[in-house]
């Protein structure tokens, strides 16, 4: 992989850098939540870049990902690092692939973020399915205005005699939807919405602002039964509801919905 300095990439690209450039000058607005993501955990080691030539670098995943496309992103990130950039950004266009690439992915970003870079996941178009699993793995999640993540349903694919068999994969839906809780726990993104993403079962999901004293109220995510026990039982407590998914639809967030509900840092960046 060439490395390269932001400029010499595409105009979206460059706006990406001087921006991240920009954060990465001043480390605080790293390591706290800024507008939408979650604080750093007490005690833990914080994933601020460490000092050094203040450069950012791009490695592109982009169409089916494969056992192929995860071991060449692996040389393409450890190439990356040579240089001891402050930011890695991970360019995502995929609808997914392979569990066990996009896992080998989510992993190498999050070992990269464990030595001290900070890791950001630049969802162009989209990141589905495996691809939400590999953005989960950043630090960060930044989102172009068209782009979409969500959907991780797994399912199988089987060709024979010209014929594709599409099915959902049932014994893989409670490992993957372990595997995706346990990022977003670090991330500290919504786990109902979380497994709203993997399992249709999931029995709808609502975000209710709800008040606990006269002057304090906090958003929670609720099952829709849960939801509707709170209205029957105590209404008076909610300030406002909204339904962010039915029960047995796959949730998928566009750029708009995933900056509300916690999941994208920044939205709205052109990708041309």
């Amino acid at each position: 992989m060439r490395y390269q300095r932001p400029h010499a990439r595409r105009p979206a690209l460059l706006a990406l850098a001087v921006l991240l450039l920009g954060l990465a000058a001043s480390p605080a607005l790293l390591t706290r939540a800024g507008a939408q993501g979650p604080e750093a955990e007490p005690g833990k080691k914080s994933a601020t870049p460490k000092k050094g030539s203040g450069l950012v670098a791009f490695v592109p995943l982009s169409g089916r990902i494969l056992e192929f496309s995860a071991s060449a992103l692996e040389v393409k990130v450890a190439e990356a690092l040579e240089k001891k950039p402050k930011i890695l950004v991970l360019e995502l266009d995929t609808g997914g692939g392979l569990i066990s690439a996009s896992e080998t992915i989510a992993t190498l970003m999050q070992q990269t973020s464990d030595q001290g870079v900070f890791t950001i996941a630049w969802v162009r178009s989209q990141a589905l399915s495996g691809g939400t699993l590999a953005a989960f793995g950043c630090d960060r999640i930044v989102l172009a205005k068209e782009a979409r993540i969500g959907d991780v349903l797994p399912i199988q694919i089987r060709e024979a005699m010209g014929r594709t068999d599409i099915r959902v994969a049932e014994k893989f839906i409670s490992p993957m939807r372990a595997t995706l809780e346990s990022y977003a726990e670090r991330r500290g993104y919504p786990l109902p919405l979380v497994r709203a993403m993997v399992d249709p079962d999931h029995g709808g999901v609502a975000r209710v602002k709800i008040r606990f004293e006269p002057n304090r109220a906090a958003d929670r995510y609720l099952s829709l039964l849960e939801y509707q026990e709170l209205r029957a039982s105590d209404p008076g407590s909610i300030i406002e509801a909204e339904i962010v998914v039915e029960s047995g639809r796959l949730l998928t967030l566009d750029a708009e919905k995933a900056r509300r509900h916690g999941f994208a840092w920044l939205t709205n960046i052109e990708a041309r």
